[in-house]
């Protein structure tokens, strides 16, 4: 980042303090102004700085479940804590890949299939049939990507449809 070495210091502890009260990370980064994308670099550029973020989840996440763990003691604390905990899973668990797929890399997966089925599918019926509930799933809404692969232009286009021999 390009911020001053003592603004991004303060920045940078301001987030872990967040994390530590139990805010997650696109919220501690909104709230001094970064970007998750931001966020991501930094912690990835600066190991100390991610196990710092991952220690302060960890407390939040501790103090949660003391929390709960005392609720048998008093019944006023445990509902908060048990929503906090089950919001924080949720979170988890759709986390699980950082990676949110593009319409380009989905568009360059079904030229690959249509590649495959042009080759393996001989019936001409039967691949076209196959292709087309292929583009229909795939919500292949984009005129010209379906004009190049049911047979426009592109490498899935019809130079790979067996040709007839002449009559």
């Amino acid at each position: 980042m390009t911020r001053g070495n003592s603004k991004l210091e303060q920045e940078k502890s301001a987030i872990s303090g967040m994390l530590h009260l139990g805010c997650d990370r696109a919220a501690a980064a909104l709230a001094v102004g970064w970007t998750d994308e931001e966020l991501d670099r930094e912690a990835k550029s600066d190991p100390e700085f991610a196990q710092a973020l991952a220690i302060a989840e960890g407390k939040a996440e501790l103090h949660h479940m003391r929390l709960v763990h005392s609720a048998t003691q008093d019944e006023k604390y445990w509902r908060a804590a048990t929503w906090w905990l089950a919001r924080r899973a949720a979170r988890r668990e759709a986390r699980g890949s950082s990676h949110k797929i593009t319409s380009a890399e989905i568009t360059s997966f079904v030229e690959e299939l249509v590649d495959v089925i042009f080759n393996e599918v001989k019936a001409e019926d039967d691949r076209d049939r196959v292709i087309a509930s292929l583009l229909a799933k795939a919500n292949a809404s984009d005129p010209v990507n379906v004009a190049r692969l049911m047979g426009g232009t592109g490498p899935c286009a019809g130079e790979n449809k067996e040709k007839e021999p002449p009559a």
